[in-house]
C-alpha cells in the first residue's frame, strides 16, 4: 500500500475536481486514460449506488491508483 502522504494530495484533488464519489468517467478524465484502464482501477472497489451509474468514494481510488490496481490493461 502506498504511503497516506502521497495518496492525500491526490484523494483531495479528486474531491475538489469530481466530489465525494467518483465515476469511471471521472477517473478517465482525471487520469487522461482510456475508459479501460480506468475501469480496471476500480475492479476491485465496491461500488456506492447503481441507480445513477456506478460512484466509487474517492479516497478508495486515491488509494487503487498509487497501489497500481489497472497497471497492464489494455486501453
Amino acid at each position: 500500500m502506498a504511503s497516506r502522504s502521497r495518496i492525500n494530495p491526490m484523494a483531495e484533488d479528486l474531491r475538489k475536481a469530481y466530489g465525494a464519489l467518483i465515476s469511471v468517467s471521472d477517473i478517465k478524465e482525471y487520469l487522461g486514460c482510456g475508459k479501460n484502464y480506468a475501469a480496471a482501477v476500480v475492479n476491485d472497489l465496491i461500488p456506492i449506488g447503481s441507480n445513477t451509474g456506478k460512484r466509487y468514494f474517492y479516497q478508495e481510488v486515491a488509494e487503487a491508483v498509487f497501489d497500481g490496481q489497472g497497471i497492464g490493461a489494455s486501453q
